[in-house]
């Protein structure tokens, strides 16, 4: 799972013809989540608001109940493969395979009635934003201990979540 930790955005390269729109604003992050893994997206078309959803499930290969009607599917056949399901009524709807290799995602979506899309992500560069209360009336070294402790415990989860190369040694 660990290849796939990490926010993705779209890798368009000059000269690329795609179905999809480019001008899309599109990033996928995908987070561990306990014994679970998170999906958020973002979406955003040319004048519009950006738009979010998230969903998270167990990558166990089997059926998660999601409502009445529909569940998930979450599955790493190997550790650079990561397979989603969503059936509706015991029926796949919406099937969608990622594989990652040298940094770069490839996401093959398919739902009902609808053909295959093959989109490319590359891992996004990280930025880190830290932002503190003034109205708390800290001292300036209260402050940095609180910044760097916040700073170091992102660098640690984030070092957990992709493997030891980012670890502190």
């Amino acid at each position: 799972m660990k290849p796939f930790f990490g926010a993705w955005i779209p890798d368009h390269k000059p000269g690329d013809s795609e179905d999809e729109n480019p001008s899309l604003n599109r990033v996928i992050t995908i987070v561990p989540a306990g014994d679970a893994v998170e999906f958020h997206l973002r979406w955003q078309q040319p004048g519009e608001t950006m738009q979010r959803g998230m969903f998270s499930a167990i990558p166990d290969g089997s059926k998660q109940t999601i409502s009445d009607d529909q569940a998930i599917m979450c599955a790493s056949p190997t550790p650079r493969e990561l397979v989603t399901e969503l059936s509706q009524n015991g029926s796949v709807i919406h099937h969608t395979h990622r594989i990652v290799h040298d940094g770069i995602m490839t996401i093959t979506e398919r739902g009902i009635g609808h053909p295959a899309t093959v989109s490319v992500y590359r891992r996004s560069p990280i930025k880190q934003v830290i932002v503190y209360r003034r109205d708390l009336k800290m001292r300036k070294g209260k402050i940095a201990a609180q910044v760097a402790h916040a700073a170091m415990r992102v660098f640690f989860q984030r070092g957990a979540a992709i493997g030891p190369s980012c670890r502190s040694r």
